[in-house]
């Protein structure tokens, strides 16, 4: 089962303030997300991150 989240609010494409808007809230955004064990992996984590995308892990949809 997918659960989509929509955005309503965001910050301009190319804005030289989105950069530093992001580098400073995106590691705050997830400190109260519960970590979970990754097969592969021996520290367990609550998200994964690559550029501006962000995958939310969690043990069951009811934790997400």
């Amino acid at each position: 089962m997918r659960t989509w989240q929509y955005y309503k609010r965001g910050v301009r494409q190319r804005c030289p303030a989105s950069l530093m808007l992001f580098d400073t809230y995106i590691n705050d955004i997830f400190n109260e997300i519960t970590k979970v064990s990754v097969p592969g992996l021996k520290d367990k984590v609550p998200v994964l991150l690559f550029t501006d995308d962000a995958v939310i892990l969690a043990d069951s949809a009811d934790e997400l």
